[in-house]
């Protein structure tokens, strides 16, 4: 499956059909060189818009259009690349797991990955701390000495970077923030929604819709970037980009 035409057989054969959606602040040419190159999926790039309406954009979106079957979340402060995506789908077609995610460091200080086992529910997440993120060396042991779930790792939370969401969960668990704040972090005065990752995981586990890591899909994050993000003057747009074609 090393052309885009075999791997849009090979979706066909099995009827899946994600919507890669691209909910993105930053203009990292990086990301976007590697995005490009998924080439085998419809993209939804949602350009500039605060996370709580990019979110509701791609949940109305995809649930009004039944021909996809997924949303495929991708961050734009990754690198990710297309075997990353094939193997997410190819995880679908022989497990089912509603959900099934990549991980990836947290970023450059802590020697973090952005899962956790620790259920998130009634507490009052302040700071990362809380999270008790698995450490990436702590991980590898556990990998190494049989010690953990492999390759899929059930867990509580997954940061979103580049995960594969049935259209099944998006009819139960809206896209919604886990809380509201005010501030000109985004190069503006703003009120916004933040940690929708967290608020997904916990909707999930409410659900009880099992959340799924594969640990061979370890992606590069570029850690704590909101220094980059300024949407002033930034005229936000959305734009659907069908298979085959440049985003």
């Amino acid at each position: 499956m090393h052309e885009c035409k075999s791997i849009r057989e090979y979706m066909e054969k099995h009827g899946v059909n994600p919507l890669m959606v691209i909910m993105s602040p930053r203009d990292f040419p990086i990301s976007w060189y590697w995005i490009n190159r998924i080439k085998f999926l419809d993209k939804l790039i949602i350009k500039y818009y605060p996370h709580h309406e990019a979110h509701q954009i791609a949940r109305d979106f995809i649930l009004k259009h039944k021909e996809y079957t997924h949303m495929l979340i991708c961050t734009d402060d990754i690198v990710a690349t297309p075997c990353h995506v094939r193997l997410l789908i190819e995880d679908y077609v022989q497990y089912k797991h509603p959900v099934i995610s990549c991980y990836t460091n947290w970023e450059w200080i802590n020697d973090w990955v952005n899962i956790t086992d620790r259920d998130m529910r009634g507490i009052n997440v302040i700071m990362p701390q809380q999270y008790r993120f698995y450490r990436l060396k702590e991980l590898l042991g556990l990998i190494l000495n049989g010690k953990v779930e492999y390759p899929l790792k059930r867990v509580f939370f997954v940061g979103l970077p580049l995960t594969l969401i049935h259209r099944d969960v998006l009819e139960k668990v809206p896209m919604r923030p886990y809380r509201y704040i005010t501030d000109r972090a985004l190069g503006k005065y703003m009120h916004r929604g933040i940690m929708h990752d967290l608020q997904f995981a916990i909707d999930c586990a409410n659900n009880n819709i099992p959340i799924y890591v594969d640990l061979r899909c370890l992606t590069v994050h570029f850690g704590d970037t909101r220094r980059y993000i300024n949407l002033a003057n930034k005229k936000p747009y959305i734009k659907l980009v069908k298979a085959g074609e440049e985003a």
